[in-house]
């Protein structure tokens, strides 16, 4: 038997005409999360960029549908919401993270705040 896909089915076998039936389910883990843009540059405070993670299976194959966990390392420098939105807070660098089936990928987010410089 090959697994063309995701879901559950039945599968049956019959022998000196006795059936036998067993549910076959096929899921689709993550092997490897990618995250995009992989790096990114704000320059003021609430500035956004929004981030998307796309996981593949072992064979490369991409796993429609999963939902990502969104992490940053260093919330004092940039936040993350749920859907990897991700906004400026202060200067400094902070890893992004995107996690799904136990698997994680990453990126960087620096802030580097342009001073401001009033002209008389």
């Amino acid at each position: 038997m090959t697994a063309v896909g995701v879901g559950t089915t039945m599968v049956s076998a019959t022998t000196d005409g006795v059936v036998g039936t067993a549910s076959v389910t096929v899921t689709q883990l993550a092997a490897t999360i990618a995250v995009d843009p992989v790096t990114v540059s704000l320059t003021a405070i609430g500035q956004t960029q929004q981030f998307s993670a796309l996981a593949a299976d072992s064979g490369g194959v991409v796993c429609a549908g999963k939902t990502f966990t969104w992490e940053s390392s260093d919330e004092d420098v940039v936040t993350v919401n749920s859907s990897g939105l991700v906004t400026a807070v202060m200067n400094g660098v902070a890893t992004i993270t995107a996690t799904a089936d136990g698997v994680s990928g990453s990126a960087s987010a620096a802030v580097q705040l342009v001073p401001w410089v009033e002209v008389t």
